[in-house]
Parts: C-alpha cells; structure tokens; sequence
C-alpha cells in the first residue's frame, strides 16, 4: 500500500482551498425555518465562511416555503442534466402505452443505451409489467429474559392484532397495518409491521404509526402477561430500510416498497438490426455473466445494472435517493426460444411515492405530470415504469459487452 509522504513543494493550493472561516460551535442560521428571510441569512452566513458567493446552486425556481419537510438548513439546488430515454411501448397493469421517461444523470451514454433497449422492445410487442405485491414496513425488537417469554409475546400480539391495528391506523388518513409478521432471534422478538401507504412512500408515515402501536403494547403486554421487556427499540434492522435485505429478496409474503414482475420476449431480428447481436452471442454473455453473478455472491441473482435508472429517474421524480440500493435488489432471468430470447426481471424493493413533500417541488411535479403518475395509482405506475426502462437499459448493456462494442460506446459518448 502506497503511503502518503510528505513533499517540500507541496502547498496549500495543492490541497484546495479549504475554508478558514468556520469556527467551532458555530450554526447554519435558522436552520429549520423555510421563509425567505431565513433563506437569505443562511445563504450570505455561508457566503461569508467560505469565502466566495455560491451564485449557481442559488440560481434555482425553488420557493424556501415548499422545501419544508424536503429538506433542512437550506441554501440552493444543485441541477442534474436530465436526458430523454424512449419511447418505451409498455403493457403493465397501470402503465400502458408509449412513455418517455426522464433521466437525471450525469454518466454519459445509459440514455441513449436504454433508448436502444427500448427500440427492440418495442419491436418485440412491448414489455409486460406487473406489480406483485407494495407494502411498506417498520420492525421493532422486543427483547425478553427466554424462548418461553417470547412464545408467549407473540400469541399475544396475535390475540390483539385488531386493538394494535386501531393504534397503527390512528396516525394517518391513508395508512393502513395489513399484517404482522413475528420473527425469533436468540430472545428477542422482531414484529414486522407490514403497511398499505396509498400513494406514498410511506416511509415516515409507517414509523409513525408503528411507535403508535407499540406504545400500546408496551403499556398493556407486561400488565396483561407479568412479564416484563427487557429492551425495546422501534427499529430492530430486519425491515432492510434502505439497504439490501435477502428476507426482503426471498419472503413473497410480504413487500417493502413494490416488487415487480416484468417480461419481454426479444425478437431475433430486432436484437440484429438495433444491437447487432446475434442471439449466440446474447446467449454466451448471459450465461457467464449469471454464472460470475452466483461466484461474486451478488445479493438478488443475476443482474447487469439496472440501478442507473433507478437512481437517474428517482433524482428526476423526486424519490427518496437513499432508496436507490435497496431498490436495486433484481434478479433476470432468461432462456432462448424460438425466434428470440424470453427475458424477465423482477424488482423486489422498488420504493417509490407520488404523495410526499418532494412532489411540491416545480421539476419534479413537473416530471411527474409528464410521465402521467400524478394522479391515482401513480406510485405503482411510476415503479412500473422505472422497472420497465430498467430492462431497456439491462438487455442492451448486456448486448453491447456480447459484441464487444461496450467500450466503443463510452470512447464515443461518455467522455468529455
């Protein structure tokens, strides 16, 4: 490992210009104030400690009012390019047609890649979408002094599932608990809480609503039973908030966030004439690219890179960008038939809303509108939509490494 080691000619100018004006103990002013006056301080308080004015992230269509519950200490936006990818001919469940979707990014060529994949989608008939099951959820762990202790806890939660259901459902107009799954882990008790959001994510309104229950449960459990819990805490890590979970992966019973279920059959002479693949080299790339999957323990299966869209269309719509891994969790699945390869991919954790505080913002209802999921149902057909442009991506990323024309791409596109 190479150590860094002190150079005479190294200078500060060297290192950047790191600012000298900030002291210990200081605040970003009013910080959690959305007027423009607070906005104002803020920005000229952060002009004056780094020492040069930020004119282009305060170049920006934003009112501070409807940053409230988007974000705090705010001072600016930064832009993201967005590229236009499609059209995409889609057949899901909600999403049906011809749709164009936006791509916040600044990683050269996967627009015009996943508008390839869609031309060969839409000459193979489109793709079929379909959402499985959404839900969202929050985990609280329970810790008892055994196993017979948590026995017990668990019969009782089912025997008041209905009353813990009332507390849940008290915190919110669109909320509702649909189930309650118990999980042992030496002698703690893990309670999944499994939520229907509407239209939101669903995220904060699920948190919520759980430490509703589980007050209940804490109250009344130890009067009820004698026995007492030695340890509790509103989130135990089994619901995989943002980050990977294989529970998530493998349990169908449940869903945080949608899994979807997409499928295409690509035709033999679509995939010729926009990738130049034949279907032996698809075949070939696939096969040890499934088989490198399962050696480098790639958690979900096989996969390419499907996560680019993902996070390019939730910076676009305004989705919770700490989602992105998590929502990345995809597994492909592919053979050869007759005239074409059949291809399916499904999206265990597409976390997604249409209803939260990021919709008040002008680019991102903006997006919103364009893609057609600012109305009912619009949370499902937006993750239908970010799965089916997924695939577009997916299949001709794989197609370009088959032919060798990968790395021609970026030369071409991806570099300044």
């Amino acid at each position: 490992m190479r150590e860094y080691q002190d150079d005479e000619t190294t200078n500060d100018d060297d290192l950047g210009q790191y600012p000298k004006n900030f002291q210990i103990g200081d605040r970003v002013p009013k910080g959690n104030s959305h007027n423009a006056a607070s906005y104002k301080k803020r920005v000229e308080w952060a002009n004056e400690r780094i020492g040069f004015d930020l004119e282009a992230i305060t170049n920006h269509q934003i009112d501070p009012k409807r940053v409230r519950g988007v974000v705090e200490n705010f001072v600016g936006a930064v832009q993201i390019p967005i590229g236009m990818v499609g059209p995409l001919q889609v057949n899901g469940d909600l999403a049906k047609g011809m749709f164009v979707a936006p791509f916040a990014t600044v990683e050269g060529v996967i627009t015009l890649s996943a508008s390839r994949g869609a031309r060969v989608i839409n000459d193979s008939g489109g793709i079929r979408c379909h959402i499985l099951k959404r839900q969202m959820t929050r985990a609280p762990v329970f810790q008892f002094k055994n196993l017979d202790e948590c026995q017990a806890f668990i019969r009782w939660t089912r025997q008041n599932f209905d009353q813990i259901k009332t507390e849940c459902d008290k915190l919110s107009r669109h909320g509702k608990l649909e189930e309650i799954q118990e999980y042992i882990i030496g002698n703690t008790v893990h309670l999944k809480f499994c939520f229907f959001t509407s239209q939101a994510a669903g995220q904060n309104m699920v948190t919520v609503m759980t430490d509703n229950g589980t007050i209940w449960i804490r109250d009344h459990f130890t009067p009820d039973t004698g026995i007492p819990i030695r340890f509790y805490s509103i989130e135990g890590n089994i619901a995989g908030d943002k980050k990977i979970n294989m529970k998530n992966i493998n349990d169908w019973t449940s869903a945080r966030g949608a899994r979807v279920f997409t499928e295409v059959f690509l035709k033999e002479e679509a995939m010729l004439e926009h990738f130049n693949c034949s279907i032996e080299q698809f075949q070939a790339e696939a096969k040890q690219a499934e088989a490198a999957n399962v050696f480098a323990g790639t958690p979900g299966g096989f996969s390419v890179n499907a996560v680019n869209v993902i996070a390019a269309m939730y910076a676009a719509t305004g989705q919770d960008l700490g989602c992105v891994y998590e929502s990345g969790a995809q597994q492909n699945f592919w053979e050869v038939q007759d005239g074409g390869v059949y291809w399916s991919s499904t999206f265990h954790c597409i976390v997604t809303g249409t209803k939260s505080n990021a919709s008040r913002l002008p680019t991102q209802n903006e997006m919103m509108k364009m893609l057609g999921c600012d109305g009912d149902h619009g949370a499902e057909k937006l993750a239908e939509l970010i799965a089916a442009f997924a695939v577009s991506l997916d299949i001709s990323t794989l197609a370009s490494v088959a032919n060798d024309t990968f790395s021609k791409a970026h030369r071409i596109c991806g570099r300044g």
